[in-house]
């Protein structure tokens, strides 16, 4: 009797799952700091009545491994292609969060999807040499997911 699922096979379906759910986890702590600082919600948690958001995120044992910034791009990036955008985690997954934050001036409810298959996988510097390129070819604000793709 042969096994249709060996165990490097069952391994390396392991490892991409857990990959995949590693990728979203960022994203769960990203709609928890969105909610918490939308209106300084914060604030009404006990003990944080008078905090700032800095104070907060450094008064949090959990959140001590995250630093300010970090908490202010992962907000802002679930705020701008979550909740404005529509996007879903799963398609924030493997981008990086500085080319997310670009990309939030750039993408609109219409394209988001588009943009963000095209930055999948992409280097930083890539994707600034082809926003530079953009512009220079076709103008400062002519953010067309088309333009990009063809540079």
């Amino acid at each position: 009797m042969s096994d249709d699922n060996p165990p490097e096979k069952r391994a390396h379906e392991e490892l991409i799952r857990a990959i995949q759910e590693e990728a979203t986890v960022g994203y769960r702590i990203a709609r928890a700091l969105a909610e918490l600082k939308q209106n300084n919600a914060f604030r009404s948690l006990r003990g944080f009545e008078k905090a700032t958001w800095r104070s907060f995120i450094r008064g949090q044992s959990l959140l001590k491994t995250l630093s300010i910034s970090r908490a202010d791009r992962l907000a802002l990036i679930y705020q701008g292609f979550i909740i404005e955008l529509g996007a879903k985690p799963q398609e924030l997954a493997f981008i990086d969060t500085n080319i997310l934050l670009r990309l939030r001036t750039m993408a609109t409810k219409e394209n988001v999807h588009e943009w963000l298959k095209i930055v999948r996988g992409m280097k930083r510097s890539e994707f600034y040499d082809r926003i530079h390129a953009v512009r220079e070819f076709y103008g400062k604000n002519d953010w067309s997911p088309d333009h990009f793709r063809k540079l």
